[in-house]
């Protein structure tokens, strides 16, 4: 119906009101032919698979909404809107659409199509039809729109725009109002106007009051990225810089922000020269900072283990997936890890509990992490993590994992167990390289064209 020059009002008039006909003489062929419809694997809707997995969805639905009923705490006899809770007041009649359709009919039929005249009043009201006015005492509903092109085609001249524009042309007036509510200001803008701009030691001061009110205070160790030497995180610092760019700053202490902080932390050397002026204030608070050569996340992780041999728990703060990994994969059975994630929610994982969770397969998580995309892997086409870390924790698969963490592996056998695991992976267990598997897949999808 969609395809070629598209479908029009009058055609699909005509396809509505000729399928009540169509439907007795489908029912009929059906009959006098002997087929019907019935589950097979002609249509992916009617198999086992789809309909056990309609049955699932459904009954997690049916569960929620026995959590959340939509209509506890309303009157039984008021629309209510699921989506939003917003109450229907007496004037929509959508619940009652079958009612009202009949009535209009029967007010129409035996009638010429000359003699039909629709009213306003059979028409279907839902709870979105507020733009209506008061117009000698009764209420009527008008499109603003509508109203609007009706007066542009009644003008003889531009100027009696004028006098039609000393007149309210909408219920509520658009500059204030949006979809019947009250515009929301921007009170932030406000602010933003009366703040004076900060100095670069005020940055580093608001970072400083950051570090002791939202985590441990004096005692606390900061770790910093290296820029000096090429990063394994160099392709997303690159990423980053492509964003928004900043030339040298040479500041001191007393002097404003001139920039946005996106751009001021886009250039390399302007992070070695704010990181080098922190440094000496977090040391005057008590806060012990560390910087890395170049990637800190390992540095984070050997601090953190370090740290435990003091008997106190130790907590990371980050948002990196790779230190998670590395803190589950690395740390001991007497070592009191958490990684404290400030991510929208934020997270505080027990390293131990997930150890405990997946058994065996900690030991190879970095394995996985990095065969599956990593800051220097690029990450598998269609290949994620999650099934990757199904396939080896189900089925116990650890012997190809093994040679990859085994010091001793040469650098033949690491490339046979990643070509099979890589097998593996995309289910072509049957083929003796990735290059047959490719042939493989390259002639399926030919015969899919």
């Amino acid at each position: 119906m969609t395809h070629g020059r598209g479908i029009t009002d009058s055609t699909l008039t005509k396809w509505v009101h000729a399928l009540p006909q169509c439907i007795p003489l489908c029912d009929a062929l059906e009959k006098f032919t002997g087929v019907h419809t019935a589950t097979s694997e002609q249509h992916k809707d009617l198999r086992s698979s789809t309909q056990a997995t309609d049955m699932k969805d459904y009954s997690v639905f049916i569960k929620w909404l026995q959590a959340h009923p939509p209509f506890a705490g309303y009157q039984p006899d008021r629309l209510v809107s699921i989506s939003t809770g917003v109450v229907a007041d007496t004037s929509a009649n959508c619940d009652n659409a079958v009612q009202i359709g009949h009535a209009a009919a029967s007010k129409i039929t035996g009638k010429k199509f000359t003699e039909i005249t629709l009213h306003r009043s059979d028409k279907v009201k839902t709870m979105g039809d507020h733009s209506s006015i008061s117009v000698r005492g009764q209420h009527t509903e008008m499109n603003p729109t509508l109203f609007f092109n009706r007066i542009t085609c009644v003008l003889k001249t531009s100027s009696e725009m004028e006098q039609y524009l000393s007149y309210e042309l909408a219920p509520q007036p658009p500059s204030l109002f949006h979809d019947g509510a009250m515009r929301k200001p921007a009170k932030s803008a406000l602010v933003s106007s009366l703040a004076t701009a900060s100095t670069y030691e005020g940055v580093c001061q608001c970072y400083i009051a950051y570090i002791l009110k939202h985590y441990y205070g004096a005692g606390t160790v900061t770790v910093f990225d290296g820029y000096r030497t090429v990063s394994t995180k160099a392709a997303e610092q690159l990423r980053r810089a492509k964003k928004s760019t900043s030339s040298d700053i040479l500041f001191d202490q007393n002097m404003k922000t001139t920039t946005t902080q996106a751009a001021f932390l886009a250039n390399y050397h302007n992070n070695e020269r704010l990181i080098e002026m922190l440094s000496g204030l977090l040391n005057e608070a008590g806060i012990q900072m560390k910087q890395a050569q170049a990637d800190t996340d390992a540095l984070i992780v050997s601090t953190a283990l370090s740290l435990t041999a003091s008997g106190k728990p130790v907590v990371v703060v980050g948002t990196d997936t790779d230190l998670l990994v590395m803190l589950v994969t690395l740390a001991t059975v007497n070592m009191d890890l958490y990684m404290l994630c400030c991510k929208n929610p934020t997270t505080l994982y027990r390293v131990h509990d997930i150890q405990a969770s997946i058994g065996d397969t900690s030991k190879y998580l970095m394995v996985l992490h990095a065969i599956t995309g990593c800051d220097t892997v690029s990450a598998l086409y269609c290949q994620g993590k999650r099934k990757a870390f199904s396939l080896v924790h189900k089925n116990k698969e650890y012997d190809l994992l093994n040679i990859f963490i085994n010091a001793e592996s040469t650098h033949q056998q690491v490339q046979e167990a990643g070509e099979s695991f890589l097998l593996k992976l995309y289910g072509a267990s049957s083929c003796a390289s990735l290059d047959e598997f490719r042939y493989i897949a390259y002639n399926k999808a030919v015969s899919k064209m």
